[in-house]
């Protein structure tokens, strides 16, 4: 996964708060013609969703329903060390 979908993701408002984005985009990907839903449970702010959806675009699925689920809402979490979001 390039910089280049991460920006992408990004000019929509999408926020990352981990690394692993190019797991979460090739798993996407694979899963073309394969009957089911893509379901994102603690979404946060979108960014995982954001990549999942780019993946299946990019790998012209059109046909999978997407779930997003956040159980945290608005709660304040520390995402770095003295950065509280």
């Amino acid at each position: 996964m390039s910089n280049e979908l991460l920006n992408r993701c990004r000019e929509y408002g999408f926020t990352f708060d981990q690394l692993e984005q190019e797991i979460l985009y090739n798993a996407a990907k694979s899963v073309k013609d394969v009957e089911g839903i893509i379901c994102e449970i603690g979404l946060r702010e979108a960014g995982g969703m954001s990549v999942m959806m780019m993946g299946c675009l990019d790998n012209g699925d059109v046909s999978h329903p997407f779930l997003a689920i956040d159980p945290y809402g608005n709660i304040a979490y520390n995402w770095q060390e003295n950065v509280t979001v």
